[in-house]
């Protein structure tokens, strides 16, 4: 954050009043994201101070900012935080302040970052796009193929909904406003009949990485530049435990549902193809819609860590590089952003964009740098981290800092969270109960107890907070 005394208040009045704008606008949003993948987060009690949200009624002078943090205090009190559930801590606190590193505990060893991952792969994208990065949409498209048929385009809408009852994120149009517009158009043309093809070639190469687990079939979807309800529909199977599985085929999913509701709307439709394939250049179009622009999507891919969202965006950002949509291509970008922005460190590795992988390997001051680094930059990057979970109000932070010791943070910290097997991350901000701004990142891998670990985590942050350092 600038040293100038003038410009920490309004900044962080601005920022705090887009963060409960976006809280609110997505509470019903994330939960019914959540609900949707099977993993609904139980939302916490509205302890927000209101206070921390109420802007000066007029822009008045600045006071003198608060001092940073004495290193040594915060040292001492995150230290006294007694460890639970095991495993090996890393972690950074930066003064948004004054830049300087105020807290380090093993912050430049690379370390599984689970799902804070998903800052490095918004960040990039926003980054790759450019100033409208936040007003980019995807379009879902239909164009005439040869003789009778018709090609359904997926352009990467992470969020296209079958229908209405599952437009649960404000979508503007669904799959299926997008069949009654082609069976309008094919009617126009005195076209009663059609055959069905499906282009999902915008992404390329693998649709599962190689070194996700098997059982995260029921935590990211196949990867697809064309799917509905993120291949949750029609129904899926269920694991014993009654864990949604998510489909293997999403885009001939997407286009047999495409040829019902076409069915619906008045078309007949004699077959549909079993593969995708790239329409023909220039093929006429039919009707189209567009996604939720990219400041919604991130939005929710962020507040309710959506795995498969955030692969397709990793898919997004090779393509804004000028490179294929592949894991690799992504991964790749993520990485040169990281070199750009000078947040590269030795044993850095990202091969996918949720965090789901164990081989991706990223520091904590790194991850605590980006913040940092978004907050300098303003617009859209501070945007994203304007819309991180609020501690015990919101998203995957919603049934948080519950416990002794963390609830009195509850509202002032802003963060991603993390979480696979062993492995427990938060990422965030914090804003201090003597009003100094912090980013921190802690990542915990070896963890044998992850509710402790957890709630270790939470109290750490907590002391951020409360410390009065």
């Amino acid at each position: 954050m600038s040293k100038s005394a003038q410009r920490p208040l309004v900044r962080w009045i601005i920022l705090l009043c887009v963060t409960i704008a976006l809280v609110v606008a997505g509470v019903v949003a994330v939960a019914a994201v959540a609900d949707r993948q099977q993993w609904n987060v139980p939302p916490g009690a509205a302890t927000v101070d209101p206070s921390v949200f109420e802007p000066a009624p007029t822009p008045t002078p600045s006071p003198a900012p608060a001092p940073d943090p004495s290193p040594d205090c915060l040292a001492a009190a995150l230290g006294a935080v007694p460890q639970t559930g095991g495993g090996t801590l890393t972690g950074q606190v930066i003064s948004l302040q004054s830049g300087n590193v105020l807290w380090d505990s093993g912050g430049s060893q690379p370390m599984i970052p689970a799902s804070s991952e998903k800052l490095l792969t918004t960040m990039a994208l926003i980054t790759a796009l450019g100033p409208d990065a936040m007003t980019t949409t995807y379009q879902t498209a239909v164009v005439a193929g040869a003789g009778n048929k018709i090609i359904l385009v997926g352009g990467g809408d992470p969020y296209l909904a079958s229908t209405a009852s599952t437009a649960t994120l404000g979508q503007p149009k669904t799959l299926d406003d997008l069949a009654g517009a082609t069976a309008q158009a094919l009617q126009a043309a005195g076209r009663a009949s059609v055959s069905l093809g499906f282009d999902d070639t915008a992404f390329s190469g693998p649709d599962w990485h190689p070194s996700w687990d098997p059982k995260y079939a029921t935590a990211v979807t196949h990867i697809s530049a064309l799917w509905v309800d993120a291949g949750m529909t029609p129904a899926p199977a269920t694991t014993p435990e009654g864990r949604a599985v998510r489909s293997v085929t999403p885009a001939y999913d997407a286009a047999k549902l495409f040829a019902s509701q076409l069915q619906a709307h008045g078309i007949q439709v004699t077959g549909v193809d079993t593969t995708g394939a790239a329409a023909p250049s220039g093929a006429p179009p039919l009707a189209s819609i567009d996604s939720l622009p990219l400041r919604a999507i991130i939005n929710d891919t962020v507040q309710a860590s959506d795995n498969s969202a955030a692969e397709v965006l990793l898919r997004h950002l090779a393509i804004a590089t000028g490179q294929p949509g592949t894991f690799d291509d992504g991964a790749s970008a993520v990485t040169l952003w990281l070199s750009q922005v000078n947040l590269a460190k030795p044993g850095i590795r990202i091969v996918d964009g949720s965090g789901l992988s164990r081989q991706d390997n990223v520091t904590a001051a790194t991850l605590a740098g980006v913040i940092a680094w978004a907050d300098k930059q303003g617009g859209a990057a501070r945007e994203v981290i304007a819309g991180l979970p609020v501690a015990a109000y919101s998203g995957t932070l919603g049934d948080r800092f519950q416990e002794p010791g963390a609830s009195a943070a509850r509202g002032f910290v802003h963060a991603k969270t993390g979480s696979l097997d062993g492995v427990a991350s938060l990422t965030g901000y914090a804003v201090t109960t003597k009003g100094q701004q912090v980013a921190f990142s802690v990542i915990v891998n070896g963890v044998s107890d992850y509710t402790s670990m957890r709630t270790w985590l939470d109290q750490v942050t907590a002391e951020m907070v409360i410390s009065g350092c």
